[in-house]
């Protein structure tokens, strides 16, 4: 996710990278290597920080989104905004499940270990790259997906699925990873039941 404030330091960064190199300058060229780094290490101690929050408290990334709503306040005011996140965080529920699922994530109910695979983007997909683009970056910005350094032990195709009115949304092809999941048994109840009470 990028701010106004960020890209206007790319676009500095940019601007006297391109000087450096019509300039041949290597002063400049260290001086802008100087910056990048020092840009890196602030957005790694507070990527850092984020995620020990969310390994130290019960509520994992809930208390670090409801933290990151408040971006004004200063570092000494950093302990009451994160006790008053958790708070809230979970004057929500307390349903066990659920706040493991906030603390934790989702996790895939496995019966057995997928293969590893890496398949590519199904044909819908690669047909509309700007679409595509346009849904993970949206997803990125709302914190719904992460982005990773590596590649992930089983990379599932993306597909663009339409409604009958024509809109296209984004889907997750999971059939490779399908037969591998526990499939829990669920019975409604119909009408016939209801009316023996």
């Amino acid at each position: 996710m990028e701010t106004s404030e960020s890209s206007g330091m790319k676009g500095y960064i940019e601007e006297r990278i391109k000087d450096a190199v019509k300039s041949n300058n290597d002063a400049l060229l260290s001086s802008i290597s100087g910056m990048i780094n020092n840009i890196t290490e602030k957005a790694l101690r507070h990527r850092q920080k984020l995620i020990l929050m969310a390994d130290t408290s019960e509520l994992g990334w809930r208390v670090v989104n409801e933290y990151a709503t408040n971006p004004i306040a200063s570092d000494s005011e950093d302990e009451k905004r994160i006790q008053k996140a958790e708070a809230r965080a979970i004057q929500i529920t307390d349903d066990v499940y659920i706040l493991d699922v906030i603390r934790l994530g989702y996790k895939l109910p496995f019966k057995v270990i997928p293969e590893q695979v890496f398949l590519k983007n199904n044909k819908s997909a690669r047909e509309n790259p700007d679409f595509v683009s346009k849904e993970i970056n949206s997803l990125l910005q709302k914190g719904v997906i992460s982005e990773v350094c590596q590649q992930p032990y089983a990379v599932n195709p993306l597909t663009v699925a339409y409604n009958r009115s024509g809109k296209p949304r984004l889907v997750l092809d999971c059939r490779h990873i399908n037969p591998c999941l526990h499939l829990f048994k669920i019975k409604f109840d119909d009408i016939n039941i209801d009316k023996s009470f």
